[in-house]
């Protein structure tokens, strides 16, 4: 990141030799103008007679450590792609709080046993079979999961999109099927059956039809020497039923470190993020792009965010954060 006059001027993403491996998206190149937009939080804000007032980051921290004292009415929900620095930090204040209620937008969609599986190299992979997901560089979500399937496909790799949606990737897929992902994985467990791959001892596979297209996807994973279903969290339990006859199975989340939210221990005993965000907690501490609203019942919010969100405009406290330009740290990647 290069800078002038201490802002960012430029992000220098290009790798050796021109390999797509080290370049960014467009967006992590050239969006970093919203750093300084209009509704950036640069200093601790205190609602006072319905409007914000500067406060000073002594005031501010006084004030958090006043409200969260409250340990048995007070609750943290953080989102799901800060740095793992960030949660360590999280986890401690909450532990030396004595905070129980504390957890990640992670768990909406998400449980450990989906996020925290083996680690399967996309690299290695001969077939990818994805399930429940639409990676797109052209809409910034999963980019450069997007990036690495067509690279897979550029070499030789079999790709099979399964999705209850058109998406952008099948159209650079061997097989695509657009109908509902459990009953088609469902079918394909019995496909590999019939084509000779041997079930789990136990296994039992319900009475589906198996269509001309999911024996396409079959037979493609019999011929192939390391098949990789790369799921949706949401599909992650029918995908690894799949990958118990044939293959491996890897969930990606939706957010850019929920593996780390859950490794770093963000996860308390007490109330989950869906409880939180509904009512029930007196205190509440928001940290990063959470999707709620002001929960009913929440006598202090407060709400750490680089930028003014909806969420922020109805605290009582609003605390700056960085953007991730301007911090250091380590992710979990899928």
């Amino acid at each position: 990141v290069s800078t002038y006059r201490g802002d960012v001027a430029k992000v220098n993403a290009s790798g050796d030799k021109g390999r797509i491996d080290y370049f960014i998206c467009a967006y992590g190149r050239y969006g970093f103008d919203y750093i300084n937009g209009d509704t950036r939080v640069l200093e601790p804000l205190r609602k006072m007679d319905g409007e914000f007032k500067s406060i000073s980051w002594t005031q501010a921290i006084e004030d958090m450590a006043r409200a969260l004292m409250d340990d048995a009415n007070a609750g943290i929900i953080t989102a799901g792609n800060l740095l793992n620095e960030d949660y360590l930090t999280i986890k401690r204040l909450a532990d030396e709080a004595g905070i129980k209620n504390i957890d990640c937008t992670v768990s909406v969609y998400a449980d450990e046993a989906s996020l925290l599986g083996p680690e399967v190299d996309l690299n290695d992979a001969d077939c990818l079979v994805v399930v429940g997901l639409n990676p797109s560089q052209w809409e910034r979500v999963h980019a450069s999961l997007d990036a690495a399937l067509r690279r897979a496909k550029a070499r030789g790799a079999k790709l099979v999109v399964i999705n209850s949606s058109e998406t952008k990737l099948q159209e650079v897929a061997d097989v695509a099927i657009n109908a509902q992902e459990v009953d088609t994985l469902a079918a394909l467990s019995r496909a590999l059956k019939e084509q000779g791959e041997t079930l789990p001892k136990g296994m039992n596979i319900p009475d589906v039809t198996v269509t001309e297209e999911v024996k396409k996807v079959a037979e493609i994973m019999v011929n192939a020497s390391n098949p990789v279903l790369v799921s949706s969290p949401l599909f992650f339990e029918a995908s690894t039923n799949v990958a118990m006859i044939k293959g491996s199975a890897l969930s990606v989340p939706i957010e850019a470190n929920a593996k780390g939210a859950f490794l770093m221990g963000i996860k308390g005993d007490g109330k989950g993020y869906r409880e939180m965000a509904t009512d029930g907690m007196k205190i509440l501490y928001v940290i990063g792009d959470v999707p709620m609203k002001r929960p009913s019942g929440v006598d202090f919010l407060i709400v750490q965010n680089s930028h003014m969100t909806e969420l922020a405009k109805e605290a009582d406290l609003v605390i700056p954060s960085t953007t991730f330009f301007e911090a250091s740290g380590t992710v979990v990647d899928y």
